[in-house]
């Protein structure tokens, strides 16, 4: 897999998962793949489990909880960055905590990224996001669920990390119903082309070591959680690897609504953050947010005055 980033050599790298839920496991080839050059990689997520329920671990500051493989919680609550660690102590012998920030909007997640910077020495950070609504304006037809994926990458944007690029992957597989469009998902990654802000795609292949590794950890945390808990946007990824085409069930839960899967849906695209930050209309607005609900009213704001867009369809 490669990754067509330049980072100085080992760096103090920090993965990010943009809209919680499971985007911190789409990270987890590039970290991998980081490991292998010799960097230090740490994972974080905007996280969607609730955090103070959460035993044996520490919050290290006042937005940032560290999880270990030591941590637990109840069985039937959703917690996939804890099996991750555990997948890490138990298959690669490493201790990997997870750094977890509660549900807050740009201003303390500013707080927590600079923590971070100066707590991990940081010398970049790659926040990925499965799904593609966290590169759209606010004025697209469907915008998915863009709040906590732009609150990750305004935040992360004003942060003191010297280097900061944002990733998305899983595409097709955004919106139960096939309302957002990726047309104009690519449409914005042309508009990032035309200002020399994309970098590069690569794919994530099943008969590699970093594919096989990734799959490992997929399926060790799925065998963990309750099939309801199980990620539709990683399951799409996987159903990709394996070479499925067009509307598929990735599990249980997409029976009924399946996701349309491509050999675009295990691709990971990179982008210069600050520039994907800049280009949403509802940036300034948004920037001495406290809360999650603030940035969503502000998107909502921004979506009735631009209006829907006329629906772009891909001639596929």
């Amino acid at each position: 897999m490669l990754i067509p980033l330049e980072f100085n050599k080992e760096s103090n790298i920090l993965l990010a998962g943009a809209g919680g839920g499971f985007d911190f496991l789409c990270a987890l080839p590039l970290a991998l793949k980081l490991m292998n050059e010799g960097h230090n990689v740490f994972f974080a997520n905007y996280s969607f489990t609730s955090l103070l329920k959460v035993g044996n671990s520490l919050w290290v500051s006042d937005e940032i909880l560290e999880v270990t493989y030591e941590s637990f919680i109840e069985d039937t609550e959703y917690f996939p960055e804890l099996y991750l660690s555990k997948w890490f102590k138990e298959v690669k012998g490493i201790n990997m905590p997870i750094y977890c920030f509660p549900r807050i909007g740009v201003r303390p997640l500013l707080r927590a990224y600079d923590f971070l910077k100066a707590h991990l020495k940081i010398d970049e950070v790659l926040i990925v996001d499965g799904g593609v609504d966290g590169i759209f304006r606010g004025d697209e037809y469907d915008l998915g669920t863009p709040s906590m994926d732009s609150i990750s990458i305004i935040a992360a944007s004003l942060s003191s990390i010297e280097k900061k690029y944002y990733i998305f992957t899983a595409f097709g597989s955004e919106g139960v119903n096939k309302e957002v469009s990726h047309g104009e998902a690519l449409e914005r990654v042309s508009g990032l082309i035309k200002n020399d802000k994309f970098y590069g795609v690569s794919s994530l292949l099943k008969n590699t070591a970093i594919g096989k590794t990734f799959l490992d950890a997929v399926y060790y945390i799925f065998e963990r959680m309750p099939s309801k808990h199980h990620s539709n946007i990683v399951g799409s990824i996987v159903k990709a690897m394996e070479g499925s085409f067009g509307d598929t069930a990735v599990n249980e839960k997409t029976a009924a609504n399946p996701i349309w899967v491509s050999a675009f849906t295990n691709m990971f695209w990179y982008f210069e953050l600050e520039a994907v930050a800049k280009m949403k209309l509802f940036y300034e607005e948004v920037l001495g947010s406290n809360t999650v609900e603030e940035v969503s009213n502000s998107i909502d704001n921004i979506h009735l005055a631009f209006g829907k867009s006329i629906r772009m369809d891909i001639p596929i």
